[in-house]
């Protein structure tokens, strides 16, 4: 039951995301065109956008443990009890921040954290716990926030993950509830964790710039649990803005019932507030149809009759301070009726109603059945000829158990079948720069040519399940040959859809067409031959798109796009092209480069580093002034992309 397991702690608090929002527009990977002006901070679809001199980083800010729940299911808030109780929870000291990363420009809904490593600190800052965060992408990003949306985001997300490569400080022994953790890491040395985002600030200027609320949860991880989602019995909201996606648990050998609304429940105030819908009940359906029942009782479709649910208690998120303080992860034991029924019937969480309904705001999946994938992003690296080949495993389950014998379709994404104009998207042409008829620069098409991915050799299958409740494909990506021209690699979708389970149910459709939150996310980059000994000449385009992209570095840093500058500097660039893939230094922060791309540069700062000193060695970027018409840098402002900075909280 990943993060959702006894014993766990929870802790909350503020996280920064100082994201870099020049690199949001596609617009500005294209070289020629780019100019200063893009990087004026300024509205989304503007100049640099609203950030764009962010770093990337990611950090934890004021967060604390506020909450330990033991084995038994009994909890503490108080420090007395249990030492742990208000300690700090942190990155590691003196170190370099992990970072937020997006796939890429035209795929901005599963941004992962690289680099993270928790760190719970005692008094005098003993280390008593740290552990590395396994890089997760969004999982059910959803509106938190309702109008009016103060801080400018009104969405959340979360991520699923696992914290590997534990330490464990002497004091840790002095905490009951770390020292349960220790012990039942042993043998995996891994921890499950959850982490929770809301209430981002993408307003320019205020104390709260680039800030957001944060909540975490550390339990057991158990082995053979996938590591990236919880397997949890999932609990859907009957509208689009409210309870969307909550996770729930239930324990058959203690009776003991968890739900997590901690980023699901609807907020009035992005500092954590939720919104008063009134006395807000948890239950079992006494049968197995809720969403049908719904419909026989009222026009709104969300009243029931009060004897068709058992409730099992009440979730007290009116406390003072109540998200904060619980991570919004609440537990009941369940006896009685609710007890027979909960196995095999659907969750329901309610409120009063009427004198003869329960208003129904969410419930459990259709016939408690729920799909998940497990390392659904992926960065790929192509060969000129041939395929490069990886297997992708989805886990069916039923009310919370593994679903053996499941039928599971396996689809390529198509954006000809959502566009309203197909035309673009099923003949695109590769991007060349600016379109003469309208002085823009050309924004290339995504998930094309479809040729360039199969699933088990073909374009879609449709498998079961194993006796596990697992689905393994072979995925197979072939050399995309440069689809996106100015932009490296292409994106690409595979959805995965369980049978007898609602579309609605599985992916968040609220929005944004089918962006399948849950779906195979790929970025697939050009075939490229490491070059061993090369000239400036083999890696200007690529430096100088990284000296556009990022102003933080090229203003006051380095400019990338002048090999003099970069070959003064040549030990620490060294340095950062060649860290582990995880280290929050590693260069590009982005991680978008190839393999066969770094090792090209490694071996230009190690081969003398050729072409540096030649007088004809310019940026392929317009730096000062462009030689564009005003038209076209007026029409570079015009777009309004909808990116993941004009939903999410990154």
């Amino acid at each position: 039951m990943s993060y959702l397991n006894f014993p766990r702690f929870v802790f909350s608090g503020d996280f920064q995301a100082d994201v870099n929002t020049v690199n949001n527009d596609v617009r500005h990977y294209y070289n020629p065109a780019f100019t200063e002006d893009n990087w004026v901070q300024a509205k989304s679809g503007e100049g640099g956008w609203w950030n764009p001199d962010g770093g990337s980083t990611f950090r934890l800010v004021n967060c604390s443990v506020k909450q330990v729940c033991y084995p038994d299911g009994s909890k503490t808030a108080d420090a007395d009890q249990d030492p742990v109780i208000g300690k700090n929870v942190t990155g590691p000291l003196n170190e370099s921040s992990a970072k937020l990363v997006d796939l890429d420009p035209q795929f901005q809904f599963s941004s992962q954290i690289w680099g993270l490593t928790l760190c719970i600190y005692g008094n005098d800052f003993e280390l008593l716990l740290s552990g590395k965060v396994a890089p997760s992408g969004f999982k059910d990003l959803q509106y938190r926030n309702l109008p009016p949306i103060q801080n400018g985001q009104p969405l959340g997300a979360s991520w699923t993950s696992v914290l590997y490569d534990l330490e464990w400080g002497e004091k840790a022994g002095e905490s009951k509830i770390l020292s349960e953790l220790k012990d039942r890491s042993a043998d995996s040395g891994m921890l499950s964790c959850q982490l929770v985002s809301f209430g981002y600030y993408k307003h320019i200027g205020g104390e709260r710039f680039t800030l957001g609320r944060l909540l975490g949860t550390v339990a057991p991880y158990v082995d053979g649990d996938p590591q990236q989602f919880a397997p949890a019995r999932r609990i859907i909201g009957l509208k689009d803005t409210e309870f969307k996606f909550s996770n729930s648990a239930y324990k058959e050998d203690q009776s003991i019932l968890t739900i997590d609304l901690g980023g699901s429940i609807p907020l009035s105030h992005p500092m954590g507030t939720p919104k008063d819908v009134g006395n807000l009940y948890i239950g079992v359906a006494k049968k197995p149809t809720v969403r049908d029942q719904l419909k026989e009782v009222s026009t709104d479709n969300d009243l029931i009759k009060k004897d068709q649910i058992v409730k099992i208690g009440e979730i007290d998120y009116k406390e003072e301070n109540w998200i904060l303080k619980t991570a919004g992860i609440s537990d009941f034991v369940v006896d009685g009726e609710a007890e027979k029924l909960i196995p095999k019937h659907q969750i329901v969480l309610f409120t009063a109603g009427d004198s003869e309904n329960y208003k129904v705001l969410a419930c459990e999946t259709r016939n408690g059945l729920s799909i998940r994938a497990e390392d659904n992003v992926k960065r790929i690296d192509t060969k000129s000829s041939g395929s490069v080949d990886f297997d992708f495993k989805i886990c069916t389950y039923q009310w919370g158990k593994k679903l053996p014998g499941a039928k599971v379709t396996f689809k390529r994404y198509s954006a000809a079948e959502f566009a309203d104009d197909p035309a673009p998207c099923v003949e695109p042409k590769v991007p060349d720069g600016i379109d003469p008829k309208t002085g823009e620069v050309i924004q290339p098409c995504t998930n094309w040519p479809l040729e360039s991915v199969l699933i088990n050799g073909e374009k879609n299958v449709k498998i079961s399940t194993d006796e596990n409740g697992n689905a393994n494909v072979c995925i197979s990506v072939f050399n995309p040959n440069n689809p996106r021209g100015y932009i490296d690699g292409q994106i690409f979708l595979i959805g995965y859809m369980l049978e007898g389970l609602p579309m609605e149910q599985q992916y968040d459709l609220s929005f944004m067409e089918m962006w399948l939150m849950d779906g195979l996310i790929m970025h697939v980059r050009n075939a490229y031959e490491e070059i061993k000994e090369p000239e400036w000449s083999d890696i200007s385009e690529i430096m100088t798109q990284y000296r556009n992209l990022y102003p933080l570095m090229s203003r006051n840093i380095i400019d990338l796009s002048d090999p003099k500058e970069i070959a003064a500097r040549k030990k620490i660039m060294l340095y950062a092209f060649t860290r582990d893939l995880n280290d929050p230094t590693y260069m590009p922060v982005t991680r978008d480069l190839s393999e066969g791309k770094r090792k090209t540069i490694v071996n230009w700062l190690t081969t003398g580093m050729k072409g540096a000193d030649k007088a004809d060695t310019m940026p392929l970027a317009m730096s000062k002034a462009s030689p564009l018409t005003e038209g076209v840098k007026q029409a570079s402002h015009k777009l309004n992309i909808k990116t993941k900075d004009d939903f999410s909280t990154s």
